[in-house]
Formats: structure tokens, C-alpha cells, sequence
């Protein structure tokens, strides 16, 4: 995969999903923390989804963060850019 990781993740993927989306002073049980690739690449998005529709089944009080989400830096670590990595880290 080429792309970067971005400072903000479009919330695309939770439209029409009636999903919580946590906001200051909100509060769930879990939260489902996403990252950009469980929001922005199309295979992850749908194991998203399926996640989600677990969570729901199961009766869980979770919710996402949306608009709000960020990168972890992970892709960074792979060819060895771990210096990057920690600053998309310490944006979470």
C-alpha cells in the first residue's frame, strides 16, 4: 500500500451505520478505535463494518470516534521509519 497516514480520517464509513460517536463528555463502555486503515482501506472497512455489527448483536455500549480518529503510525514501522512512527503516536 502506498499511501500516508493522515492527520484526520474521514468519518465516511460510520454514514447510515447509526453508530455513537464519542464526543467530549460522551460516554461508552468500549470504545472501537479504527485507524486509518480500518477506515480508509476498502477490505478493512468492511471487517469495520462486520465488527461493528458484532459489537451491536452482542448488546455492547461501544462507540467510535469518528471525524476524530487518527493514525497510530504503525504503517511507519514496517520499513523501519520508527522515529515517524512515534510522532503519528503521540498525535493519539
Amino acid at each position: 500500500m502506498g499511501w500516508n497516514p493522515v492527520d484526520e480520517i474521514e468519518g465516511d464509513w460510520t454514514s447510515d451505520q447509526e453508530l455513537k460517536i464519542l464526543a467530549e463528555g460522551d460516554n461508552a463502555d468500549t470504545l472501537f478505535w479504527v485507524g486509518c486503515t480500518g477506515a480508509l482501506v476498502e477490505r478493512n472497512v468492511k471487517a469495520t463494518l462486520s465488527m461493528t455489527r458484532v459489537l451491536k448483536a452482542a448488546g455492547v455500549d461501544f462507540a467510535v470516534l469518528g471525524d476524530a480518529e487518527t493514525c497510530c503510525g504503525t504503517r511507519h514501522e514496517g520499513p523501519g521509519m520508527s522515529s515517524s512512527s512515534r510522532s503519528w503516536r503521540s498525535k493519539i
